[in-house]
């Protein structure tokens, strides 16, 4: 995108992906209750994103059945669902060895071999705080989270 369409360096990282991040969390909040809840099982949907030369990001669609290319040179579609594999057993099986240094929370910023927490449920419950999506620009400029609206 830098070389071919001018984006400034860094885009996908910040711009792109905090708002994805957002708009990610918008979209499972409106469907999340629709969801059926399996004990031991989890479920994976990849969603589809467009920009365009104004750099302005479009969501496409949700698919409940993700296929992962893996673009030749890249390893990227292994490394997808090695890392994907790795953190749903240890989020299950061994939950301790992921929080060195803080919380396994949105509100600490959990990351994991590229993944990003989008939300937790656990800190909903624990905050007494729901979801409001009216509240976005208040999610996007907190800087303390114990005065944060639920992420």
């Amino acid at each position: 995108l830098v070389d071919e369409q001018v984006f400034p360096a860094g885009y996908m990282g910040t711009e792109f992906r905090n708002y994805v991040k957002h708009v990610t969390n918008y979209i499972f909040q409106a469907a999340r209750f629709r969801l059926k809840r399996r004990s031991g099982a989890f479920m994976l949907f990849g969603l589809d994103w467009m920009i365009d030369q104004g750099r302005n990001v479009h969501f496409l669609e949700a698919n409940g059945n993700p296929t992962i290319q893996n673009y030749e040179g890249t390893n990227l579609g292994p490394r997808i669902w090695n890392t994907m594999a790795s953190l749903v057993t240890l989020v299950q099986r061994e939950p301790e060895t992921l929080n060195k240094g803080g919380d396994m929370t949105v509100r600490q910023g959990f990351k994991y071999a590229g993944w990003e927490l989008v939300f937790n449920e656990a800190e909903e419950l624990i905050s007494g705080k729901s979801y409001n999506a009216c509240q976005l620009p208040q999610y996007e400029e907190c800087k303390d989270p114990d005065r944060c609206p639920v992420w």
